[in-house]
């Protein structure tokens, strides 16, 4: 999972649709209880195993290049609301141990829910420096103009054991059914590796940082004092 410079990449004419689309529906949108843009679900998905996050000064948004193992590439923009919503469930999830927050379960219990307690925040932090020491370096995914692109607004979460699953339905194209579905399968060491390089593309993009928690940055302002700390 790399970063990379996505300025040049404009914002193409479907995905202007589904902006305009959008838009439409804000009133709506903003009416419906937040459980409900961003929920559990059991459907099966074609996975993504690579993700390049960067920032689009252009289009003020991040650009998230998916790949899935076939080397099929999808590219979704990310704009700062949702990424707020979003990025704030996916830092519970850790916080929480690995469990989705009650306000997303489904018939108010998470799926494959485990009982385990939330996390101190010294436990966190020892989890994020500890996830960041062990990344390594991957192979960016480079999209081209002709790569299908999509507005991110909605993100299925469904607990898999001790992993999180995040599914994404694709809107339809060209008058296609609109029943395909994407998704990315996270434990908490990948997810805390791709959450630190979201965080820094929060940064380079001068967005408020107010989601994330303190002991989150200083996992990743100051790692290695907080893994000498754990070592004495």
């Amino acid at each position: 999972m790399t970063d990379r410079n996505a300025d040049d990449e404009p914002l193409a004419g479907p995905l202007r649709e589904q902006e305009k689309a959008r838009d439409e529906q804000g009133k709506a949108e903003q009416e419906k209880p937040e459980t409900e843009k961003i929920k559990a679900s059991n459907n099966s998905v074609t996975l993504l195993e690579r993700l390049t996050v960067s920032y689009s000064q252009r289009e003020d948004r991040l650009c998230v290049s998916a790949a899935t193992g076939g080397g099929d590439i999808t590219v979704f923009w990310l704009t700062q609301a949702f990424g707020n919503k979003l990025m704030s469930r996916l830092l519970d999830w850790l916080a929480l141990g690995g469990e989705l927050p009650s306000s997303l379960a489904v018939d108010g219990k998470s799926v494959g829910a485990r009982a385990s307690a939330p996390l101190s925040a010294r436990q966190a932090a020892v989890g994020q420096a500890q996830a960041q020491a062990q990344q390594r370096p991957s192979k960016p995914v480079v999209a081209s103009e002709t790569t299908e692109q999509h507005l991110l607004i909605t993100v299925d979460l469904q607990q898999r054991e001790e992993n999180l699953l995040l599914i994404i339905p694709l809107p339809s194209v060209g008058g296609e059914k609109a029943d395909k579905k994407v998704g990315v399968n996270f434990n908490r060491v990948s997810l805390s590796q791709w959450l630190g390089i979201v965080y820094g593309a929060y940064k380079e993009a001068a967005w408020p940082l107010g989601i994330w928690p303190e002991w989150f940055c200083r996992a990743q302002q100051q790692p290695a004092q907080i893994l000498n700390a754990v070592v004495h």
